[in-house]
Formats: structure tokens, sequence, C-alpha cells
């Protein structure tokens, strides 16, 4: 099953199997935030394999995706913690280049008693050549030396840095949250990735779309999108936020 609206699509199923289909350097740029294998139960999918058996499907996994990116393309991939270190040897062992680590700082994180609370998620920057793409006058910030009136300072101001802190999790009642699916990335976050590797009318991949942010922050940033999602009932309730955030009608084809 697709569901269509313009250039962007979501189709339903297993994601393995799309990437076979998509033709080698289609996409600028990958948003990889799969299941962290925490033990969360999904629609279908219960995200609790061995930790063999978890890292085995991500290299599948990131195999397909560097196929099908272009050859200055990204990958962003976000994980627990507990697997970030083993994944990016995975993702090189595939033959992705390491660019970088963003991290995504937030004031609260989910509770906990027997350690400190978990306040960020680790993204690493995966890149297919030694020169990705990128785009700096999309995260440039204003600098020390702007604040203080220096005469020196950059009047564009300062590329942004790795750490994140501007950018809060999104909580079960916050007004972004989409009811019925387990997790959600903010549009901003979702949209600063994509708006410093990508151009106007690049096409940007998501193979675990859930509630199709990836596909909402393409639009609104004016790039194509293709959004994967293995359960038909997210699926179902992405294409509705599609419909209403981007207007018109979409349906499943």
């Amino acid at each position: 099953m697709t569901y269509r609206y313009g250039p962007h699509r979501l189709y339903v199923g297993d994601n393995y199997g799309y990437l076979a289909r998509f033709r080698s350097r289609l996409f600028r740029c990958a948003l990889l935030d799969p299941p962290y294998n925490i033990g969360v139960k999904y629609h279908d999918y219960h995200d609790a394999l061995s930790d063999a058996d978890y890292l085995g499907l991500m290299a599948g996994m990131l195999t397909g995706v560097r196929h099908t990116l272009a050859d200055d393309g990204s990958a962003f991939l976000l994980a627990d913690k507990k697997y970030f270190a083993d994944l990016q040897l995975v993702a090189r062992d595939v033959g992705f280049r390491f660019h970088g680590q963003i991290i995504w700082a937030y004031a609260f994180g989910q509770y906990r008693d027997d350690g400190l609370t978990p306040s960020h998620t680790p993204i690493a920057w995966l890149a297919k050549s030694r020169s990705p793409a990128f785009f700096p006058d999309s995260v440039r910030v204003q600098s020390v030396r702007q604040k203080l009136g220096d005469k020196r300072a950059n009047p564009a101001g300062r590329v942004m840095g790795d750490v994140w802190t501007d950018i809060p999790r999104l909580a079960g009642t916050h007004k972004e949250r989409i009811p019925g699916v387990p997790t959600q990335l903010p549009l901003k976050l979702v949209r600063r990735l994509f708006a410093m590797t990508t151009a106007t009318g690049d096409v940007v991949l998501d193979p675990f779309a859930g509630s199709a942010t990836a596909l909402v922050a393409a639009h609104q940033l004016g790039r194509r999108s293709v959004g994967i999602e293995l359960s038909e009932r997210v699926a179902a309730i992405a294409a509705a936020r599609l419909e209403r955030e981007l207007g018109g009608a979409m349906g499943p084809r």
C-alpha cells in the first residue's frame, strides 16, 4: 500500500523490501530513528531482540540505506546509548564514514532512581563520502562577538555547535504529539537535520516513518520525501496527519 501526496510517498510494509526497490543515489539524506531495542511494544513489532540480532538487523538496514544515498549524502542515526558505539562500528563496516556526532540534550528525561536521569540522545552523522553536502547558512547563530558588539564579528554569525539544547523532547501532553504513535521526534529537530544537508527539491528518506514527521518537515522545507512504515495502523495515523498538515487529500494506492 502507498499513500501519495504530491512529491511525498508513504509506503506501508517491510522497509527492507522497499529499500531494495529504490535506485541507487536517489536520496540526499536519510533519517534513521529505528526502534532502540529497549522492550517497547509497537503495534506490529516487539522491540526486544538479542543484541546480536538487533545489530544484525541494523547492519542490513544501514547497507540498504547507504546504497540509496547520493554520493554526497548523509544519514542521521539516533540510537539508545547502550548501542550507540556498536552501531557506529556497524555503520563503518558497511561503508559509512563517521562525519560527526550531535548531542540532542533536553531539560527532562524519563525518570529513573537507579542512576542519572537520561537527558540526551546521541545522533551519529554518517556520510557516504569524505565531503557530504553541508549548507552552513541554515545553521548559523549569533556569535559571542556579535552579542558583545565587537566590530570584528562576522555579521553572518557562526555555525552552531554540535550540542543542541534548544529543542525539547515531546512529552505525551505536548500539542505537537500525535496520539497512537509510541515515539515521535520534534519537527524542529528533523527540519534542522534536513536543512543543513539538503537543498530545495532534494529527496529525503525515513525508513522508520512512524507519525511521518520527516515527510512533514520535508514538505515545509520544499524537499521531496519517502517514508516507510511497517504498521498499517500507524501509517493510517500518519496519513491523517499529512492530510491535516499538508492540505488536500491523500489515499492508499
